[in-house]
């Protein structure tokens, strides 16, 4: 499963229930672009590590769009949680 993680160009996560799900933090962990479910749950360890999107499809469409036509945007995320430009925190 960590292979998948490290080796993920983009992490969807569409968890609505219960409390912070473990496979978020394993994502953002990981270097992840995490694109979550916004839902109180989520919203509170994303913080600015990732990307929120509504519970509808074109929301969700659209913001991986926007990451695959600027892999610039994915690579800012990864970086964030990583570390590498704390100054953006």
């Amino acid at each position: 499963m960590k292979e998948l993680h490290c080796n993920a160009y983009a992490y969807v996560h569409g968890h609505s229930l219960g409390g912070v799900n473990p496979a978020l933090l394993k994502a953002l962990g990981c270097g992840n672009c995490v694109l979550a479910l916004n839902t109180p749950f989520n919203v509170e360890p994303l913080q600015s590590y990732g990307i929120l999107f509504e519970h509808d499809v074109h929301d969700l469409a659209g913001k991986l769009q926007e990451i695959d036509n600027h892999p610039e945007i994915a690579a800012e995320y990864r970086r964030r949680f990583s570390g590498e430009d704390s100054r953006s925190l």
